[in-house]
Parts: structure tokens; sequence; C-alpha cells
């Protein structure tokens, strides 16, 4: 028998994320809204630790702390709430962040987290559609696919605004999207646990 399946069957790393109702990609109702808002500030005072790791160790240039728990809170909130809980989380913490100056790239989180929820939360709508178990392969491929949107739009932002070589900026856009392996990880296992433990459905 497959060992993944073996694993799988006794709640091991690779255990799927049990099947997770998702009604429609966008949410309108007082649930969906409070429980991203509820993600949202986790997700911020998370923020506020990480985003000033990352300007006292790289000087903000890059988020390396703060993208693999980022991500943990952002698919939680696509996996849950849609479209409306990506928003939502990814909107209210770059508003802390400026009023708090945790960072240099604080004024662009808006994009920057848009970018990632964005095509999270179409991508959690079709994968959760088919109401089968998201296995940790399929999840991977889903963060890394947002990672790649998340990075690419970082580009500029080193370019222009740290000015940065181009291969300066295609070294910061490797370790962003390499990224997406630790925070998929970190990703996964809460994910799975916030959905088996029924506190979200």
């Amino acid at each position: 028998m497959n060992t993944a399946v073996n694993v799988a069957r006794r709640g091991g790393l690779f255990e799927p994320i049990p099947p997770i109702p998702f009604p429609s990609l966008w949410r309108s109702d007082t649930r969906s809204i409070v429980g991203s808002v509820l993600l949202a500030v986790a997700f911020s005072a998370n923020m506020q630790i990480t985003e000033r790791l990352d300007t006292a160790t790289v000087g903000g240039i890059i988020p390396w702390t703060a993208l693999p728990f980022g991500i943990m809170w952002f698919t939680t909130a696509c996996f849950f709430f849609g479209m409306t809980g990506a928003l939502i989380t990814a909107s209210f913490n770059p508003i802390i962040a400026v009023l708090t100056a945790t960072g240099p790239l604080a004024p662009v989180h808006f994009t920057i987290n848009w970018s990632f929820n964005i095509p999270m939360a179409i991508m959690a709508s079709y994968v959760l559609s088919k109401k089968q178990p998201t296995t940790f392969a399929t999840y991977v491929t889903m963060v890394l696919i947002a990672e790649l949107f998340l990075a690419t739009g970082l580009i500029p932002v080193w370019l222009f605004l740290f000015k940065f070589s181009a291969l300066q900026t295609a070294g910061l856009w490797l370790w962003a999207v390499a990224e997406a392996v630790p925070s998929a990880i970190l990703g996964f296992a809460f994910v799975r646990t916030v959905a088996k433990s029924g506190v979200l459905s």
C-alpha cells in the first residue's frame, strides 16, 4: 500500500485537509464577515512581530519571516470565507502597518496581500467545490501559484523603490518564491487543524 496513504490514515504530516463547505466565492453573511475580521486581527497581531523581525534582519526588503505566517492566515481565510475573507484579511493589516511603521514595505502591503489572496481564493473555490479532501500536494501547488503572483508584484518595489539591480531583484524573487515551501508546510497543518476542529466550519 502507498506509504503516503498509510501516513494519512495514521493522521501524519500528509493527512489531507478534510472537505470544507464552500457555499460561494463571495460571502455577505455575518458569520463570514465576523470570522474574517477575527482572522485579520490575529494576522495583524502576528505581523506586528514578524514585520519588525524582517526590518531588523534584512532591512525589510523581503518579508521572509512574515510570509510563512501570513500565508497561514491568508489561506485559512480563503478556504473558510472565500473572497470575502481574502480581501478583509489582506486589507486590515496594511492600515496598521502604515500607522505603526513596521517596515519599509508597509505602504505596499495592500497590493502584496491582494496579489496572493485573490488568486488563492479563486483556487480555493475551485478545489473545495469538489467536496473532496485537499491533499498536501494540491495545497502546496496552490500556495506556489499564489506566491508567484506575490513575488512578481514585488519586482517593481525592488527595482524602483530600493534601486536594486536586475540580478539582485532576480535573487530576491527566487527567495520569495522559495518561501512557498515552508509557508505551505505551516499553512497546511494549520488549515487542517482548524478544519478538523470545526471552529470555523
